[in-house]
């Protein structure tokens, strides 16, 4: 198995195992869903995700492309809308690195949890893609599109505090998510990293559903995006990031995918309809990975 499923106090902890980097192939995928499913019929009270070894994980495995497998069911995407409509909370939490797919990954959650090992990025920009998996949708509903432009033009981690500060963290953890990584399952009870991650699940299971609904960012309107959505930002952005970068674009990677993010991010912010962003991204993404 690509996950190992563990509980304690109600609370189904579920850490993926791919290493070197937990990469998230389609076996570790089927595993994931899998174990999301046995969570669920188990009458779990909330669902923590997290990783094994050096990070949550680094993302997609770009192997898989060129065999056609990343499109094998459970796709990414499908675990995402699956997380994020969770009867039970659900939490990511963060160590390490946590890289495009998995950042989309940990954005179907309904909250993120980070210790300060944490980089947290979208890469995807370098090969000339932009994140997929409704990233470009879900993000800029909780930071506002600035960050939400910054994160997915620039290919650069943003910082755990202002990851924290922005919303995209929901806490900051005080213990070492490390040290949960080869916690026994007779040890989990003496475990700081473990009781943090439990308390803080079962504490926004106690909010009850109203509160999970809130966090279910298929539900907030584009109306509701928090910052500047002005016609002004958006000129002035694009003039700034866009138009006055694309030398520099040019000679790392080319024009199309900043251009091709922005105007998802764009989307999000200015349709009214979740799924009309969903299936933009989809198209942009499937165009730039054909290229």
């Amino acid at each position: 198995m690509c996950t190992r499923y563990m509980t304690h106090k109600g609370v189904a902890l579920l850490q993926m195992r791919n290493i070197p980097v937990n990469s998230l192939s389609v076996d570790l995928r089927r595993s994931l869903l899998e174990n999301v499913q046995r969570a669920r019929k188990e009458k779990m009270e909330a669902l923590v995700i997290f990783g094994e070894g050096k990070g949550f994980s680094a993302g997609a495995e770009f192997a898989e492309f060129a065999r056609r497998k990343h499109l094998e069911s459970p796709m990414l995407r499908e675990i995402v809308d699956v997380l994020e409509d969770s009867a039970i909370p659900v939490v990511a939490g963060i160590h390490g690195y946590c890289l495009g797919g998995a950042l989309a990954l940990a954005l179907g959650c309904h909250y993120r949890i980070a210790d300060r090992s944490a980089k947290i990025g979208f890469p995807e920009v370098n090969i000339g893609l932009i994140p997929g998996s409704g990233a470009t949708q879900r993000l800029p509903r909780i930071v506002g599109p600035e960050m939400a432009l910054d994160l997915c033009i620039s290919g650069e981690n943003v910082p755990v505090q202002e990851a924290f500060e922005s919303k995209l963290v929901d806490k900051i953890l005080l213990h070492d998510l490390s040290k949960l990584i080869s916690a026994q399952d007779s040890d989990l009870a003496a475990n700081f990293a473990v009781q943090e991650l439990t308390d803080f699940a079962l504490e926004k299971a106690a909010d009850g559903a109203d509160a999970l609904k809130k966090r279910n960012m298929r539900y907030l309107s584009h109306e509701d995006i928090p910052g500047d959505t002005s016609d002004d930002f958006w000129l002035d952005y694009h003039a700034k990031h866009i138009e006055g970068a694309k030398f520099r674009y040019r000679a790392q990677r080319g024009t199309k995918a900043p251009a091709a993010a922005f105007r998802a991010v764009q989307v999000a912010c200015k349709v009214p309809s979740f799924d009309t962003g969903l299936q933009m991204e989809k198209r942009a993404f499937d165009e730039l990975a054909a290229d």
